[in-house]
């Protein structure tokens, strides 16, 4: 639940608030004004305004002062114009758009520092470009290019040095400890660096005690440090610097600051075990920034909100909160945030037992990490670090020995004009013998290549003939366990009817039965353990023991026909019920119909049954164990005696149709929704009322992949 402030746009700390009248004098300004100045100047404020209202407005303001002010011609308001739309790409997520914009206006006030001549306007455009360096710096360590991040954010901070700007080189500093910290790098360096940016927001405080950038500096300082001492397991100093933190932040009446610190301290709260307090702490975070819309912020509060519930063991919800950030963080190519998702569902996953999906979200979990977190980076990041720590000795040594360097000037240039000389003559040596050396590399690296790509040819055709072999026996294998569920000749008996039957994979885990005995009809509808080619297993031997079980004996009351059948799956898995042992099995609802007595014997595992009269739906409950090995549990089924009337309508189920994620924010589609659709459309024909429960999750998953088998069957008395 780590997670760091940067801060990002400096021109933009300070937060006002605007009234619907400034919106319309400016926009008039925009329509009706003949200087293009100043309409550049009045969509600026606008983009600036509407970066708290709305992202997308703001964006297209962005873009109109930008495309007004290089038809003015003016660089001073291309640069500022280009400044302000990065912003709102930047806050909109869209990340690659903000480097572009940022980029182009570093070039821009590159070419006003050239021309300038007056030294105040000189600085002030250094100034300005090292903001914007600072600012690409941000974008790159949200992006997860830490070796970029820290090129941009020590570019910043030579300025900022040279300048003497206490505040911008404590933020620099600020910054780069960020890095280290997030990309677990050095945790004690972190901290030096924090320390130092403390420092010199104290001071700054000193001399300015009313400046709200320094007083942000502080808070936030402290905030870094409570999180790193987290790290380092020194509780009670995270605390300490949280609770200074947030006074900063209330004093500023700082909403989003207020909001980081209260999920840091949810992190807190998460490992004391404190859960509920750690939940409400994080939850108040992901309502703010659900608020103003900033999605990488509600990816990351959705993925802690996962690891609460995880831990709760409340596997369904964490699962349910990790999908949701899953899916915003693909949006966004937040890598970090994605394998740490991926890592995240595969502990749910392999503690629920699934392991199957646990390995395939570890496997994700592993390739991501492999290539966003590389040796080349840590090198990189070391080397940069390296780099800028000797600039910054060549450059004390340099203002120590000026004087003496001024009277040996003379020497020095004849010495260099030697040295260049020979300097040069070797350099063409060496970089002949290079360019002769990779030539010779080239040419073998190419033949090397040539190989690779047949060897790799030869494999990804090895690869695809196993696949076509694997599906092709899975198909066959569908065709075999179609055979062996209930013939149409069989489920006309049942009258007015009708099943919904969505294997997820080919082959399902979901199956259904049915059987004609001593004028009675027995109908199940059953969910095995997985899906897939392991739940086409199970459903077959749970076929198998339903036949054996009501064909070859007498048995026709509910219950005992699921006691029996939870003896037979115990026995034939050999479950014992010891710790670590597979708990396979299965979900039922099961009915006994006597049309005759007009009953129902009804009994069920963990499937409920559902029966409609005169608009009004009756719900069944089942026992909350499952058919087979179940350690809180293992008393006798029970069986539920039901009067029933001509033209009451049955509805027996599998989970997989009320767990389908979909929608607008990729939720379930939950049981309250799936009560309702079956109250609208009950007294229409089952044929149609099939077609409309199939059309109606095929409209909610969209885009989403089928999670699970689907099974609904529906009956007319």
């Amino acid at each position: 639940m780590r997670k760091l402030l940067s801060i990002f746009i400096l021109f933009l700390l300070a937060s006002t608030v605007h009234s619907q009248t400034l919106v319309d004098s400016l926009q008039n300004i925009v329509e009706n004004t003949d200087s293009d100045s100043t309409r550049v100047e009045a969509l600026m404020e606008l983009t600036e305004m509407f970066l708290r209202r709305n992202l997308q407005q703001s964006v297209e303001y962005g873009e109109e002062a930008v495309k007004v002010a290089r038809e003015t011609g003016s660089l001073r308001l291309e640069s500022w114009a280009l400044t302000t739309l990065g912003a709102a790409h930047y806050y909109s997520g869209n990340y690659d758009r903000a480097l572009e914009k940022w980029m182009d206006c570093v070039d821009v006030i590159k070419m006003q520092e050239f021309q300038a001549v007056d030294s105040t306007k000189k600085e002030g455009l250094t100034d300005q470009r090292a903001t914007l360096l600072n600012n690409i710096g941000v974008v790159y360590k949200t992006m997860g290019e830490y070796d970029k991040a820290i090129e941009y954010y020590q570019e910043n901070l030579k300025i900022q040095e040279a300048a003497g700007n206490l505040i911008k080189m404590a933020w620099a500093r600020t910054n780069i400890a960020n890095v280290y910290f997030a990309f677990e790098i050095d945790f004690e360096l972190a901290l030096e660096y924090y320390q130092v940016s403390l420092d010199l927001f104290l001071t700054h405080n000193e001399e300015k005690p009313e400046d709200v950038l320094g007083i942000m500096g502080l808070a936030q300082t402290y905030m870094n440090m409570g999180i790193v001492y987290k790290e380092l397991d020194s509780i009670d100093n995270a605390l300490d610097n949280f609770s200074t933190a947030l006074q900063y932040f209330e004093n500023l009446d700082n909403s989003a600051g207020i909001a980081a610190t209260q999920r840091n301290l949810g992190s807190v709260y998460m490992e004391e075990g404190n859960f509920r307090e750690a939940l409400e702490a994080v939850q108040a975070s992901l309502d703010y920034y659900h608020e103003i819309g900033q999605l990488k912020e509600e990816a990351e509060d959705l993925k802690n909100l996962g690891k609460i519930h995880y831990h709760m063991q409340n596997y369904s919800q964490a699962l349910e909160y990790m999908n949701q950030s899953l899916v915003i963080s693909r949006e966004l190519d937040l890598k970090r945030e994605m394998f740490d998702v991926y890592r995240d569902k595969s502990n749910v996953y392999r503690d629920m037992g699934n392991f199957r999906p646990a390995l395939e979200n570890y496997e994700l979990y592993t390739v991501l990490k492999d290539s966003s977190i590389r040796e080349e980076n840590l090198n990189q990041i070391s080397e940069l670090e390296t780099k800028y720590q000797t600039e910054r000795v060549e450059r004390e040594n340099v203002l120590l020995n000026t004087q003496n360097e001024l009277q040996e000037a003379q020497v020095k240039r004849q010495r260099i004009f030697l040295f260049s000389v020979i300097g040069i003559s070797i350099i063409i040596l060496v970089f002949g013998f290079v360019v002769y050396r990779q030539y010779q590399e080239k040419k073998k690296a190419n033949i090397l290549l040539n190989e690779q790509n047949i060897e790799i040819k030869q494999q990804r055709d090895q690869i695809f003939q196993q696949k076509q072999e694997i599906t092709d026996s899975i198909q066959y294998a569908s065709r075999i366990q179609n055979a062996i569920l209930p013939p149409d000749s069989m489920l006309s008996k049942l009258q007015e009817h009708f099943i919904l039957y969505k294997p997820r994979d080919i082959v399902s885990g979901d199956y259904y039965w049915m059987t004609l005995k001593d004028n009675k009809t027995i109908v199940a509808v059953a969910d095995c353990t997985g899906h897939g080619v392991p739940g086409a297993f199970m459903s077959m031997l749970g076929i198998s023991f339903m036949n054996e079980i009501v064909n070859k004996s007498d048995e026709t009351q509910a219950n005992e026909i699921m006691n029996q059948l939870r003896g037979n799956v115990i026995s034939s898995l050999g479950q014992t019920g010891e710790e670590g042992e597979a708990q396979d099995g299965m979900d039922m609802a099961l009915c006994v119909i006597d049309t005759n007595a007009m009953k129902i014997q009804y009994s069920g595992a963990y499937n409920p049954l559902y029966i409609i009269r005169n608009n009004e739906l009756l719900e069944f409950k089942p026992d909350k164990m499952p058919i087979g090995i179940y350690m809180e549990k293992s008393d006798p089924f029970s069986n539920h005696d039901i009067d029933v009337e001509i033209g009451d309508a049955i509805y027996m189920f599998s989970d997989g149709y009320v767990d389908q994620f979909g929608g607008a924010r990729q939720k379930k589609f939950m049981t309250k929704n799936f009560k309702e659709l079956l109250l609208r459309i009950n007294k229409k024909p089952m044929k149609e009322q099939r077609d409309i429960l199939d059309n109606t999750i095929q409209e909610w998953m969209g885009a989403v992949e089928q999670i699970d088998d689907i099974l609904v069957l529906g009956l007319r008395i």
